[in-house]
């Protein structure tokens, strides 16, 4: 890939070192030249997909052992609901000290983040878990 990208910048484009660095730094910018590069050579891309899906796969894998943490525990109690979180967002802009909310009240709003919001691992107090 690095060769066909070398060819097309230099040789194509007809840019130097410097316009090469600049324009890859913009990630706009990649994003044309990946569909550029998808243009001109479509059976290069599929196996630049499969390596960055594979690559994906992997670091995904590898973000839980190097954090020893499992799967399992990489996720919420209860499901998050949008309509739920305009409701408590409506509120809070509406009386935004806490202070004032009754003791029930402010149970709801606590129980409400534990349960969709933390992860399983620390409200458990998973001790695999950094």
């Amino acid at each position: 890939q690095g060769e066909i990208d070398f060819l097309i910048q230099t040789k194509i484009l007809k840019w130097n070192e410097v316009d090469r660095e600049r324009r890859m730094k913009e990630p706009v910018f990649v994003l044309q030249f990946e569909k550029l590069r998808k243009t001109l050579f479509p059976e290069q891309q599929s196996v630049i997909d499969q390596r960055r899906s594979q690559l994906k796969s992997d670091m995904q894998q590898h973000w839980f052992t190097f954090n020893d943490a499992e799967k399992s525990q990489i996720c919420t109690a209860q499901p998050f609901y949008l309509e739920d979180y305009l409701q408590i967002l409506k509120k809070l802009q509406l009386r935004p000290d806490l202070s004032r909310w009754n003791v029930l009240e402010r149970e709801s709003l606590d129980n409400w983040i534990l349960d969709t919001l933390a992860y399983k691992a620390v409200t458990e107090g998973n001790s695999n878990s950094k």
